[in-house]
């Protein structure tokens, strides 16, 4: 083949290439055309159909698939307050919500504040905690809530995270549930996040927990012990103020030295692992009792278990 006809055919195949693209493009654009139709018409089951199609769409584009996979979690949320608001029961728009609540942070809130009237603290942690990063996560949440909302989000998170955790429960299930991983890196974020679109938690309650009447770490305690360690080395601050409680049980003298010598526990860890920071360890017993979001959702059980806390405190 000469070079000008090789140039040619070259140029053929590029034009049919550039046609191809073209022509998917134009595919996918009759695809989100349609999806927006539908959206406009609050047409659930076609708007869910349509974003799978896009979504497996080799032409259609990240910003494509992104967008359409955020209106369609909109719409099942539009659909969930209108069941709500008729008092329909959980089981009919579960599955609904826990769909939006993978890209909406207000939804997230809804499936843990559900969670929690249940009782089921382990899902209502991963609900608060994945809110959390979905209000961090500015390509899915452009405008975050105000700060009330976010310090309230974190409240609920904390609370639900440390009962979870508490071992002295009624269920006796206790469970450690680690922190969101941060949306950016992986690194421990959620409730263990230094940063949320602006608001810094200054007071985290670590679920640490120590066998009953000790300060040794329980197996969950320790679990609890090694993710703090990990944040701490992820986001090296300069000096760590633990804060130790105890519930209202007891002798206010035997409180006081139970919680001086769990929270010495905890800086001792800390150090025998590498971290070189300035500790500083206050022991508060019984006297700064934790103050819930909604006292009147809580048993008197669940109040001691919250507590029983190791607090970090930033300044």
């Amino acid at each position: 083949m000469s070079g000008q006809k090789r140039v040619v055919f070259l140029s053929c195949l590029l034009l049919v290439g550039c046609l191809g693209v073209s022509a998917a493009r134009a595919d996918c654009a009759a695809l989100v055309k349609q999806f927006d139709e539908a959206f406009s018409s609050r047409a659930l089951p076609q708007v869910t159909d349509l974003e799978a199609r896009i979504a497996k769409d080799g032409s259609c584009t990240e910003p494509d698939i992104r967008r359409t996979r955020l209106s369609k979690a909109k719409l099942q949320f539009d659909v969930v307050k209108g069941m709500v608001k008729k008092a329909a029961p959980w089981s009919e728009y579960e599955g609904l919500l826990l769909a939006a609540s993978d890209l909406l942070w207000d939804a997230a809130v809804l499936v843990g504040n559900e969670k929690s009237k249940q009782r089921d603290f382990v899902a209502a942690t991963i609900a608060y905690e994945r809110a959390l990063e979905l209000v961090k996560n500015p390509s899915v949440t452009a405008t975050p809530p105000d700060r009330k909302m976010i310090q309230a989000i974190f409240s609920s998170a904390a609370e639900s995270r440390m009962l979870a955790a508490n071992e002295e429960g009624r269920s006796g299930r206790a469970t450690y549930v680690p922190a969101a991983k941060d949306h950016r890196d992986g690194s421990v974020g959620g409730t263990m996040s230094a940063d949320i679109r602006g608001v810094t938690p200054t007071a985290v309650p670590i679920p640490i927990v120590f066998e009953t009447a000790t300060a040794k770490f329980s197996a969950n305690g320790e679990k609890a012990a090694q993710e703090f360690l990990l944040a701490l080395q992820q986001q090296s601050p300069e000096q760590i103020i633990l804060v130790g409680h105890t519930d209202e049980r007891g002798e206010a003298d035997y409180n006081m030295r139970l919680s001086d010598e769990r929270v010495k526990v905890v800086a001792a860890f800390l150090k025998q692992n590498g971290i070189t920071a300035k500790i500083t360890t206050i022991a508060k017993g019984k006297t700064d009792p934790f103050k819930p979001t909604d006292a009147s959702q809580f048993t008197r059980e669940d109040i001691w278990a919250m507590n029983r806390r190791v607090e970090w405190k930033r300044q």
